[in-house]
């Protein structure tokens, strides 16, 4: 992934001229293991003369240890809309296999064939590390920079009316790429023995995510389908008391939460759901410092109050408050967990949820806490407006760790999802969330909130 850097080319030294495109973090989607995309070039021939470029050198810099990319390449970008597409990324015009061979070094790629740039035309081209061969993949790569450069006009070696070719521009400014081992976020611990009870979540990405339209849920298929919150149709309010004033409802220890308007968990972050938060806040845990705590009920100084489903319609939502909510928690025996994204707001015909995450932990399934499985679940939205979708296949994986005491807790030790199947599914880029296997997590006893294990 990466993010941020880059500025305009110019000039107009000689028939080439050499700019950058910005590299922003919507262009730059590609995450560590996988193609980092680390910069984004045009070549110009500012005359009519064709100008054929055969090789290019790259200074490093950034805080990464560029030796870890097994190969440098440059793809063209072919439709110039400055994302790398799956059939870009196949046509390799040239490679440095391996990338860098010191850290902070330099890199130069010879084309297999030169690269040639028509007469008075502009051409768009990425740089691009080769991220698959990282191993082990760490948090600690999280955040981190590779910030490329091309030095100066004697960086790029070209040829025009077979004479070489001095190319003008803006040299030795970096485009910075932040790294990211993954595309979303996950569910890192449960915690689900005595009154302080939490849930961790991490950012493995390179991108600051906005958690507006994020939503939590400890309900099942058998008894609260979350996918039906399109409808107003998913049921636990029951659970709030009290939920927008009036008579107090029966209790039960199922919740579902919306994270506030606006809420950010950055790069390498790991932000911490306390069930209750004055009974989190005594639990006598020492944080890292800057960790953001939310709650589903009682904040105490300093936690943000989740928003807390009211029923009837999916918006709405109400702060959770001191009283609120006494019945909700973890199941120590077992339940699911889902983190997932309704935007129906932005996309109001939107009928489908987009799951994040999910975790089903304890011995085995009960009849009122299953594990989840929309396979072919048609959902039919009738507010207004309307809208229908039918979830596609999933294969529920097995059960995370074995139910125990109380204050244990469930801890991901792989934050890759391996063994997840990522096509043709429910989650985020098509990954089937339910699918990931058991291996993935550890029981434990309950650690640091807000510090990755």
């Amino acid at each position: 992934g990466g993010g941020g850097g880059g500025g305009g080319g110019g000039g107009t030294t000689g028939l080439l001229t050499y700019g950058t495109t910005n590299l922003s973090t919507i262009q730059a989607g590609s995450t560590v293991p996988g193609t980092v995309l680390a910069s984004i070039f045009t070549l110009q021939a500012i005359t009519a003369t064709p100008v054929s470029v055969t090789a290019m050198t790259w200074t490093a810099s950034g805080t990464v240890d560029e030796t870890i990319f097994s190969r440098g390449l440059v793809v063209q970008d072919s439709n110039n809309n400055s994302i790398l597409d799956t059939a870009e990324l196949n046509v390799s015009l040239g490679e440095s296999n391996p990338a860098f061979s010191v850290n902070n070094g330099t890199m130069t790629i010879t084309f297999t064939a030169p690269v040639v740039i028509s007469g008075s035309s502009t051409s768009q081209f990425f740089l691009l590390l080769d991220g698959g061969g990282i191993a082990p993949v760490t948090t600690s790569l999280v955040g981190q920079t590779s910030a490329m450069a091309i030095a100066d006009a004697t960086a790029i070696t070209a040829v025009a009316n077979g004479a070489a070719a001095t190319a003008g521009g803006t040299f030795g400014a970096a485009q910075t790429a932040t790294l990211g081992i993954h595309d979303h976020l996950l569910i890192s611990e449960v915690a689900y023995g005595g009154a302080a009870e939490f849930i961790e979540i991490y950012n493995p990405t390179p991108l600051v995510v906005t958690m507006t339209n994020y939503h939590i849920t400890d309900v099942s298929q058998a008894q609260f389908p979350y996918w039906e919150l399109v409808n107003g149709g998913f049921a636990p309010a029951t659970a709030f008391t009290p939920v927008n004033g009036g008579a107090t409802p029966a209790s039960n220890a199922d919740w579902h939460g919306r994270f506030p308007t606006g809420f950010t968990i950055n790069p390498g972050e790991a932000i911490v759901l306390a069930i209750d938060g004055t009974a989190f806040a005594g639990a006598g845990f020492t944080l890292p410092a800057g960790t953001q705590v939310v709650t589903l009920r009682n904040p105490a100084a300093g936690q943000t109050p989740m928003l807390l489903f009211g029923g009837a319609s999916a918006f709405n939502f109400v702060p959770a408050a001191a009283g609120s909510s006494p019945g909700i928690g973890l199941t120590n025996s077992g339940e699911g967990v889902a983190l997932f994204f309704f935007d129906g707001t932005t996309t109001p015909g939107q009928a489908l949820v987009t799951d994040i995450d999910y975790v089903f932990y304890g011995t085995s399934p009960t009849p009122t806490n299953t594990r989840t499985n929309k396979s072919a679940i048609a959902v039919n939205k009738t507010t207004t407006p309307t809208g229908t979708g039918t979830f596609l296949a999933e294969v529920p994986g097995g059960n995370v760790s074995v139910a125990g005491a109380r204050n244990v807790a469930i801890v991901r030790n792989n934050f890759v999802e391996t063994g997840e199947t990522a096509t043709a599914s429910n989650g985020f880029g098509g990954d089937d969330e339910m699918s990931e296997p058991p291996g993935n997590w550890t029981a434990a006893v309950v650690g640091v909130p807000g510090q990755i294990q």
